[in-house]
């Protein structure tokens, strides 16, 4: 029962993300092919992309004003099309205005994916629950994105806390969410915010 409620939270915040451009007057579109982004005009700010394939990934340079990228919506449905690949094609893109990654609920993403991601210098939000094939050293990779505040981790099982150092880099982080990561309990909270009393962990 525990475990569905906190499925439920992560759902939730997905859709939390959703609604909140969904409230600026329309939801994201979807697509999940060429022929999807082709019907799109080139100044789309926000897309679901939940199905597409890594061999489609280099097409999202059409929308370089895109300020926020949904690989999770539809999780409980379909399963994502992006891998590592994708990623790393992903962050060879010019995309300056995107400050919003969701890559949950993907267990083809892994650390090398988080090491593609790091070179993404203007994300603020990034999004990585139950992604179950990254770990704590994948984590420290992005710690010099210059101004990332949001990092969301929940459901992350392999990631270790005594792997993730938040003392050096992550200049810009303050809210971190670690809910049934292993190690992040009040303890570990308690002494971080000794060193980032600025910066917010959910761990429960």
């Amino acid at each position: 029962m525990l475990q569905s409620i906190k499925s439920l939270i992560m759902w939730a915040f997905s859709l939390l993300l959703v609604l909140t451009l969904a409230s600026c007057g329309k939801y994201p579109d979807v697509v999940s092919n060429s022929k999807d982004m082709a019907k799109l005009d080139s100044s789309t700010t926000a897309i679901r992309a939940r199905e597409l394939q890594d061999s489609s990934i280099e097409e999202v340079q059409k929308f370089r004003d895109l300020d926020w990228l949904d690989f999770c919506s539809g999780w409980g449905v379909c399963e994502a099309g992006i891998t590592d690949i994708g990623v790393q094609v992903l962050s060879e893109l010019d995309l300056p205005y995107l400050t919003t990654l969701n890559l949950d609920h993907n267990d083809s993403i892994t650390d090398r994916a988080l090491h593609y991601v790091s070179s993404m210098g203007s994300i603020e939000t990034l999004t990585l629950s139950s992604c179950q094939s990254i770990t704590g050293r994948g984590v420290s990779e992005l710690s010099g994105l210059p101004k990332l505040e949001n990092l969301v981790l929940d459901g992350c099982k392999s990631i270790l806390a005594s792997e993730v150092s938040l003392l050096d880099g992550f200049p810009s982080l303050r809210r971190l969410y670690v809910v049934d990561c292993t190690g992040f309990d009040e303890t570990f909270s308690r002494s971080l915010a000794l060193e980032r009393p600025l910066l917010r962990v959910t761990y429960k």
